[in-house]
């Protein structure tokens, strides 16, 4: 979700910003004043690994050599930007423009660190991998990330492109952070330079802001609380009418989705998916027969071979019993009414014509999740089809953790 900037403070005594709820926009703001909008966070809230999702468009600018203004930067004091170039021991993560080209059709967007008033760039400085020419007037897309498993201390990256679903990178921007992994405070989507010469108009916004991302630039759409997160989204029809259900609770590892416009959408045929399914599934592998009890009577008496068919005194019986009485459950359990007609001791004690019963449903179970398993891996399966996948088997083991319990 973009951040909302009419939350933001500014700072601009000559009235050149202008916030709306997802834009930030500056209007020919000369160099040497003094005007930036921030957030205060609380301590720290910039920790670890994150990325950031923004849209920059530099309107116009004056010609000129040197910096005029920042569209983004995390620090831990308020101030200007070149305040933090030059003036005291601050630290930040930073995008800059400068150097307007001398037509004024484009400027340079550079990224850059200052750790403790020291101001580092990527290789070969600003000529180097850590700027690119922007075309004013146009409009880009950028993901800023920080990802402190890249070198000592963390890599501070900037990936620009051209579209808002950031399928066309136009460049990669990165600078190697210094001395020590830092949390940051506050947010700044723009900080005028405020140079002590003037001049060097320029203009320009930044937009749809969004801080919910980790080290990939992926969005996470839970909490991070195994009790509070929806761990499934099942929308499902039924006779006419729509649903949409949100489960709760842990699931076996944590996923992500990349961001994608939210915008999009799509409707999904129940028997469609269904076909999609069953397509992937591989073929049925027979079921193992459950073990044969250890329990035998003692003296053992000669009984009758069990079969399928109902005990005497059962006139009838639904299809739905005769399959139940067919499996070796429901044959030992004949075996047993047939032996106490008899007058003699069970041939399966209940204790183990219930083991029974609970093998066979382990065994259906595994087979079931070795089944889905490999369905929601095969290709040309959609992503609704593998998530009502994915979730039958959290589903299913969950079933056989109880029957272990047993």
């Amino acid at each position: 979700m973009s951040e909302d900037f009419t939350s933001y403070t500014e700072v601009d005594p000559n009235s050149k910003i202008t916030e709306t709820t997802t834009r930030v926009t500056w209007a020919s703001i000369a160099r040497n004043e003094e005007a930036y909008v921030y957030k205060d966070k609380g301590v720290g809230y910039f920790d670890g690994d994150f990325s950031v999702l923004m849209t920059l468009k530099p309107v116009e600018s004056t010609t000129g050599s040197g910096d005029y203004a920042s569209p983004f930067m995390l620090a831990n004091d308020l101030d200007d930007e070149r305040a933090f170039i030059f003036s005291k021991s601050y630290d930040c993560l930073c995008l800059g423009l400068s150097d307007p080209s001398a037509s004024g059709v484009s400027t340079k967007l550079y990224i850059y660190e200052v750790d403790n008033g020291s101001l580092y760039t990527g290789a070969g400085g600003l000529e180097g991998n850590a700027w690119w020419w922007l075309t004013n007037g146009t409009i880009y897309y950028l993901k800023l990330i920080r990802n402190e498993s890249v070198g000592t201390y963390g890599t501070f990256y900037c990936y620009i492109y051209s579209d808002a679903l950031r399928s066309n990178l136009l460049a990669t921007l990165s600078v190697a952070l210094h001395t020590s992994k830092k949390d940051f405070r506050y947010i700044y989507p723009f900080s005028n330079y405020n140079a002590t010469t003037g001049g060097w108009n320029h203009s320009g916004y930044v937009e749809n802001l969004s801080l919910s991302g980790d080290s990939e630039g992926y969005i996470h759409i839970y909490p991070t609380d195994p009790t509070t997160r929806v761990t499934s989204i099942i929308h499902r029809y039924d006779r006419g009418v729509y649903n949409t259900e949100l489960l709760f609770g842990d699931v076996i590892s944590d996923f992500s989705i990349s961001n994608v416009d939210s915008s999009t959408s799509k409707t999904y045929q129940s028997k469609e998916e269904l076909g999609k399914i069953n397509k992937a599934m591989p073929t049925p592998q027979p079921i193992p027969t459950a073990p044969t009890s250890p329990v035998q009577p003692t003296p053992s008496p000669t009984v009758a071979t069990p079969t399928s068919q109902p005990p005497t005194g059962i006139v009838e019986l639904t299809q739905y019993a005769k399959d139940i009485l067919a499996t070796p459950a429901g044959q030992a359990a004949v075996a047993r009414q047939q032996g106490l007609a008899q007058g003699v001791e069970a041939v399966v004690t209940p204790y183990a014509i219930d083991v029974l019963k609970r093998n066979e449903e382990e065994a259906k179970l595994l087979t079931q999740i070795q089944k889905m398993t490999t369905a929601a891996k095969a290709t040309g399966i959609t992503s609704y089809a593998r998530g009502v996948l994915l979730q039958a088997i959290v589903d299913a083991k969950a079933r056989l953790k109880e029957l272990y319990k047993q």
